[in-house]
């Protein structure tokens, strides 16, 4: 076989290595066979013998045999290196996708590389997007405000956010949560909610360790019952009951409040209409009670206006400049004309001019009622005393008497609404019981705190401070 021939069986092979198929095979045998026919020529034109011409066709097999082998090992070799370093990048195919150009074998794979690589993506973005949820979810439970549970069959908590955390203590994991929580048919809530598997709600009370009112929701839903968990949130509504107290107290004060003066009235008239018809000292006796019962009513109604108003608004502060220099003085000019000649209010405040952020009106308000007060219920020839004494950056203020003062055990209750030290004597004076609860407001407005200080048979001062302009 000439050189050519073995030249060309070699690069076939090595094209057939990068695309192995029946092709090869097929130039090989042709080449074979071409040799095979040009040396039975060539030996019967030089008249060689047939056994020499099969020697050397056997001789010239054994070398492609040869050849075929060596190309064989360079391929199986380049196959297992391919795999090799495919091995290697497949450990890191995790961080950095596969890639096929570079391999001699391999890129003929792409498409499974590319499919490969695409899954990997997805894959990925997967795995970030159930970590963000898992994250998310993490930190709503733990910083949710309200005490969160979730316990398992036996109602042993399995896991508590922060806020229940506060509320029972860290010890309080794998502990029964009614043992935990002393809160009277929470058992009997959770059971209900498992046994109708849909969620529960019920108003419950914790009694230990500080009384409080609690929204109780259970999830018992199907989804935590398949796993046989129960997810537990108690929302404190202790104020807002408090708040629903306050009002059906309210209400029913004011319908008592109004109802006395009303009553009254209706009965004076009757009189009037009848036996007091033709008496002219008892048409004029009655009808000076029925004008006080009316200004008692007219005075009633006025304050719970200004205290509703007052209660609407406490939360926005007031941004007005209010001189007090003004105001006080204009307070002391009209007890000084209600009162005639007589020294009701003695001012003491320095000459100049003090400036405070507020609402004229509402300050105004403030000084009238406990002035008014402190006149209802001073016995003392003494006059009141007003002080106003600026201080860096606040101005204390306070109103003193020296009537019969007011017992410790009243004070904490004077601002409450309705509340009368001397009911008797309040009625006949006029007072509603709203005036100190307004003043009590009005300052919680102003960012400010009413301090009452008394004493028996010493008197009474009301103080309270207010910032600086």
């Amino acid at each position: 076989m000439d050189i050519v021939l073995i030249s060309q069986i070699i690069i076939v092979c090595l094209l057939g290595a990068m695309s192995p198929g029946p092709s090869m095979v097929v130039v090989i045998n042709n080449a074979i066979t071409k040799s095979r026919v040009n040396g039975i020529i060539a030996a019967s034109a030089h008249g060689i013998g047939i056994d020499n011409l099969r020697e050397d066709i056997h001789k010239e097999l054994i070398s492609i045999l040869c050849l075929i082998l060596s190309i064989g090992g360079i391929i199986v070799y380049k196959f297992f290196r391919d795999f090799q370093r495919l091995n290697s990048e497949l450990k890191k195919w995790k961080k950095k996708p596969l890639s096929a150009r570079d391999y001699f074998f391999f890129h003929q794979f792409e498409p499974v590389v590319f499919n490969l690589n695409s899954h990997l993506k997805n894959y990925n973005s997967s795995i970030k997007k159930n970590k963000r949820q898992i994250l998310f979810y993490e930190k709503f439970f733990d910083l949710f405000p309200d005490p969160l549970f979730i316990v398992d069959e036996i109602n042993q908590i399995v896991e508590l956010n922060f806020s229940a955390t506060k509320l029972v203590g860290r010890d309080a994991k794998t502990k029964n949560i009614n043992s935990v929580l002393r809160i009277p048919n929470l058992g009997d809530l959770i059971m209900k909610s498992n046994f109708e598997k849909k969620p529960q709600i019920s108003t419950l009370k914790l009694v230990y360790p500080v009384e409080t009112i609690y929204t109780v929701w259970v999830s018992g839903s199907s989804k935590f019952i398949k796993n046989k968990l129960n997810f537990i949130r108690l929302y404190d509504c202790t104020s807002e009951k408090k708040v629903q107290e306050l009002q059906t107290e309210f209400v029913a004060n004011v319908s008592h409040e109004l109802k006395t003066p009303v009553s009254a009235m209706v009965g004076y008239c009757e009189t009037l209409l009848g036996i007091g018809k033709k008496d002219d000292k008892v048409r004029t006796k009655f009808l000076k009670i029925l004008k006080k019962e009316s200004l008692r009513m007219s005075s009633l109604v006025s304050d719970l206006l200004s205290l509703t108003r007052i209660e609407r608004i406490e939360h926005t502060k007031p941004e007005d400049i209010v001189n007090l220099n003004k105001l006080l003085n204009e307070i002391k000019d009209s007890y000084s004309s209600s009162f005639k000649d007589k020294k009701i209010l003695k001012l003491m405040m320095p000459s100049k001019e003090i400036e405070t952020i507020g609402d004229y009106n509402e300050l105004k308000q403030v000084f009238i009622n406990i002035i008014d007060n402190a006149i209802k219920y001073s016995d003392s020839k003494s006059p009141i005393e007003l002080k106003v004494k600026p201080n860096n950056e606040l101005i204390n203020i306070s109103i003193k008497d020296f009537g019969k003062g007011i017992n410790e055990s009243d004070i904490p209750m004077l601002t409450n609404r309705f509340y009368r030290v001397d009911s008797t004597r309040s009625r006949d004076l006029g007072s509603t019981g709203l005036g100190l609860s307004i003043v009590k407001h009005i300052l919680n407005r102003h960012q400010s705190e009413l301090d009452i200080k008394s004493k028996i048979n010493e008197g009474s001062e009301f103080s309270f401070k207010l910032p600086i302009k």
